[in-house]
């Protein structure tokens, strides 16, 4: 089981640097197209806009979020606990 969670961990650290770099150029890709307004009050279409983009590049989302990067990262520590759990002959 101690091999499975270091596999764990180890997938993680692999594949969280990648994820915020991804959303920090996301969130720049945003900023490039959709600059802030510098009013006070924001159109109706700038907002609709950034949250068009927002929800296309899917920023904002927490790692844990994503069904197929959870399961990629927890799969090592489920198949350690899988083998130790199930009888063996």
């Amino acid at each position: 089981m101690l091999f499975g969670l270091s596999l764990t961990v180890l997938v993680a650290t692999m594949y969280l640097p990648p994820y915020f770099s991804l959303e920090e150029k996301g969130r720049e890709l945003v900023i490039a197209r959709s600059p802030p307004a510098r009013t006070r009050g924001a159109g109706a279409d700038w907002i609709a806009q950034r949250d068009r983009l927002e929800k296309l590049l899917q920023l904002g989302l927490r790692p844990a979020d994503s069904l197929r990067s959870s399961i990629a990262i927890l799969a090592p520590l489920a198949g350690s606990l899988l083998s130790t759990l199930l009888p063996s002959k």
